[in-house]
């Protein structure tokens, strides 16, 4: 590591390495120089080294999994040089994504806002559809949860698999631990936003934390689609817990015939003989 740093030699070499089943420390090793006296060097090298290209993308991948954790470890001031120096493609993406991963715990309204204005660039780098969720997890207690989730577009209908729908779940999780009721009641009140399927994370939140009180929080909702979702997804922890009967119980107190009749289904289906199931 103090001769390769992490350059193109070092790929070569870890490359090497797993050709030929060698089971090595190298890669996560090189991650460490960024955190060193040496990281400029690292920051150097990896502005040098060559972005991937289409037909062996694998190959250089090194450079966008270093240049999120150069960002990440990067002092302010020298950022922006760094981030521009890399050329603009995926790897720049990845190292803006680094830099405002360490900015959730000081600036996260200032953080989010520069991941969502690189997101729109639709630029696929290596940890695009889960840095936000990655952010959110960054949160602290005393954060403006709600003007964060404000930084964050509603699909129309929404998209699970989009970046800002897993991190909308990430946050809406994060807030429950700190107040649920409070990130409940933001969803409720922004209908226009929010669809009651955004009670979900909280609910999984609530009820992992402390089952029994979660329950109770999750029966006191007012009746309705919140209710319902949340209901449904208290019957789905229930039954991952294998605890049949409690979900039945609970899966019939859902308002909505058809997703009280989903979730029958699913039950009917975890009370059955994994012999008795039939052919795909």
């Amino acid at each position: 590591m103090d001769l390769l740093l992490c350059s193109e030699e070092l790929v070569d070499l870890i490359d090497f390495l797993r050709e030929r089943d060698i089971h090595n420390e190298i890669e996560k090793s090189a991650a460490s120089i960024f955190q060193s006296e040496r990281a400029a060097e690292g920051r150097d090298l990896l502005i040098a080294m060559k972005e991937p290209y289409p037909e062996n993308s694998w190959r250089f991948s090194y450079r966008q999994h270093w240049s999120k954790t150069a960002g990440f470890f990067c002092p302010p001031e020298h950022f922006e040089e760094f981030h521009k120096a890399l050329g603009g493609g995926m790897s720049s993406q990845e190292a803006l994504l680094g830099f405002n991963l360490a900015r959730m715990k000081t600036d996260p309204a200032a953080a989010v806002a520069s991941t969502m204005e690189a997101l729109r660039k639709s630029l696929d780098s290596q940890s695009r559809d889960q840095c936000l969720v990655e952010q959110m997890g960054e949160l602290q207690k005393n954060a403006d949860f709600g003007a964060i989730e404000g930084l964050l577009p509603w699909d129309q209908p929404p998209f699970p698999g989009s970046p800002w729908y897993k991190g909308r779940e990430a946050l809406l999780a994060k807030w429950a631990e700190v107040d649920a009721a409070g990130a409940a009641n933001y969803i409720i009140q922004h209908p226009e936003r929010l669809g009651p399927e955004m009670i979900k994370p909280v609910t999984k939140t609530v009820v992992s934390v402390d089952f029994e009180s979660g329950m109770e929080w999750v029966q006191g909702l007012p009746k309705g689609e919140y209710f319902d979702d949340a209901t449904s997804e208290a019957t789905l922890f229930l039954l991952m817990m294998e605890d049949k009967g409690r979900a039945k119980q609970l899966a019939g107190k859902v308002g909505s015939e058809e997703l009280r009749q989903h979730l029958m289904e699913a039950l009917s289906e975890a009370e059955t003989p994994v012999g008795e199931l039939e052919e795909p």
